[in-house]
């Protein structure tokens, strides 16, 4: 089939029920919203408003469907690209950085250890979760003194022998005093310290 409007022959599955393709389609819309805009800013902004009420309603009438269609769409790579891109967009926007920085102060006042498991999640490229469950599993202190103040995650095993962060098994929390202690050595599942060969 070819588009009325840009007169590209595109397969049937890239056609609604008329003649004119999803993208050019997509695009009319998105055109003739903004000119509704530009007529009446007012109304919009009042459809705007009723859209997302109807939407939270939608939401909290039905959680499990959003849940379902949130995994259904970030299953695929190409959709979770998308996704992100969009978000690294939209962020970019003054109305976009504002809510995020505010999310972000909020976040961080109610767990400020949120954003540090974050970081160490993207350096390695593992979930958020991993570095959440190895602070419930060691029940948010040291594992070798018990302190909670100054904790850091350690590697079970030192980086430079070969240590790498898969399991929650690889990390344990340890404070700074005991951590600088530790140092490159390996401790032994018994509690004892193997020092490293030199």
């Amino acid at each position: 089939m070819v588009c009325t409007k840009c007169n590209i022959e595109k397969s049937s599955g890239d056609f609604y029920a008329g003649k004119t393709c999803k993208k050019c389609r997509n695009r009319q819309i998105v055109e003739r919203r903004k000119q509704r805009f530009q007529e009446n800013p007012e109304a919009h902004a009042d459809h705007l408003e009723k859209n997302k009420l109807a939407l939270k309603e939608a939401r909290a009438e039905e959680p499990e469907r959003f849940r379902q269609y949130a995994r259904k769409y970030l299953s695929a790579e190409d959709a979770r690209l998308k996704h992100n891109e969009a978000g690294r967009r939209w962020r970019k926007t003054s109305k976009g950085r504002d809510y995020y920085n505010t999310y972000s102060r909020e976040r961080y006042a109610k767990d400020p250890k949120y954003y540090t498991q974050k970081r160490l999640a993207q350096r390695y490229g593992v979930p958020t979760g991993l570095f959440k469950e190895v602070w419930d599993r060691d029940c948010g202190m040291c594992t070798l003194c018990g302190s909670t103040d100054r904790l850091e995650y350690d590697h079970v095993h030192p980086v430079h022998s070969g240590g790498k962060v898969k399991t929650a098994t690889d990390l344990q929390l340890l404070c700074k005093p005991c951590n600088l202690f530790k140092s490159s050595n390996l401790f032994l599942p018994s509690g004892g310290m193997m020092l490293r060969r030199t």
